[in-house]
């Protein structure tokens, strides 16, 4: 994840994984742009294995969501009385575009977010971290930083998200679909 603007992106996926994992599985992992990643999904599959892996990757995306809307709430409009009275769908739909601005100016990501009659659909391309031969950590990162997303809008209710295509296993891009009904 080519990440220009580091100290802010870097340091709150670095909280996030100290905060799931402890410092002392993840003290040695350094705020480095380049292996950041490639370090954290090594050590994910080697302590944990692959699905367990990618649980506690969602679990450190769905942290960093937290944390990131406690340093750049106000600045997304999170807080706002207009925001607060969009009616649910609009509110999601505003989230998701101020989410993926905020992205796209601060990484190499290319964001496109539309909905479907069921789904708000997230699709992402320049995924510098996919690749065939990986099980990829950002793809969970996202998934889970979409759930929190969508269950701190939800008032606590929980909406499924699911990758229906990921660049590792030839897809053009990572698309997420966030159903627009919660479990019940």
């Amino acid at each position: 994840m080519a990440l220009s603007h580091f100290p802010e992106i870097h340091q709150v996926l670095l909280e996030s994984t100290h905060e799931v994992l402890g410092k002392g599985q993840s003290g040695f992992l350094q705020p480095e742009e380049k292996t950041f990643l490639t370090e954290l999904e090594r050590l994910l599959t080697e302590q944990f294995g692959t699905l367990t892996g990618r649980g506690m990757a969602i679990r450190m995306g769905r942290s960093g969501f937290q944390t990131g809307l406690r340093r750049w709430g106000e600045t997304l409009g999170f807080y706002s009385l207009d925001f607060r009275l969009m009616p649910f769908p609009r509110r999601v739909r505003f989230g998701l575009d101020q989410i993926a601005r905020f992205l796209e100016e601060r990484t190499s990501l290319q964001i496109n977010i539309h909905e479907e009659p069921e789904h708000w659909i997230v699709e992402i391309r320049q995924m510098p971290s996919c690749t065939r031969s990986t099980s990829p950590v950002l793809c969970s990162l996202l998934m889970g930083m979409f759930q929190e997303f969508m269950q701190w809008q939800g008032s606590g209710r929980f909406f499924p998200v699911r990758e229906t295509q990921c660049v590792a296993q030839g897809s053009p891009c990572c698309r997420f679909e966030i159903s627009r009904k919660p479990l019940e």
